[in-house]
């Protein structure tokens, strides 16, 4: 059973919900993403050759981490993938890395990265204990 048409039905129904609303350019985007979805043809029961792909030769490679490659990446570029105004501040990464220089961030205070995971634990809690 192809379980596209549900999806997609949720995420229309979705973006309906959200539209005329402060997010209204997330819903936008959601509906953007489930018009090319459904220009793809979704693998189903009969068309599942990908499942027998031989894995062991991939899990054998030697896979390095990424290196950081600021250089590979230019504001106009963090321009275009932007989904929010400009305004509003942004992290943006790279392979993996922080590249704090695109584009510049308009933060009140320096963002300190290294807390971020003490302070997600402390604000999830507060979401638990007081929802």
């Amino acid at each position: 059973m192809n379980s596209a048409p549900s999806v997609l039905q949720h995420y229309r129904r979705l973006a309906a919900d959200q539209s005329g609303t402060a997010h209204d350019w997330r819903s936008r985007r959601q509906l953007d993403a489930v018009m090319q979805v459904q220009e793809l043809p979704l693998p189903d029961r009969r068309s599942e050759s990908w499942r027998y792909t031989p894995l062991p030769p991939l899990l054998e490679q030697p896979f390095q981490p990424a290196e950081p490659e600021e250089e590979l990446l230019y504001a106009d570029d963090v321009a275009q993938l932007r989904l929010t105004d400009a305004g509003n501040p942004c992290i943006v990464l790279l392979n993996g890395f922080l590249c704090p220089a695109f584009p510049p961030c308009r933060m009140k205070a320096p963002c300190r990265f290294s807390r971020c995971a003490r302070r997600w634990r402390v604000a999830t809690r507060r979401c638990w204990l007081s929802g």
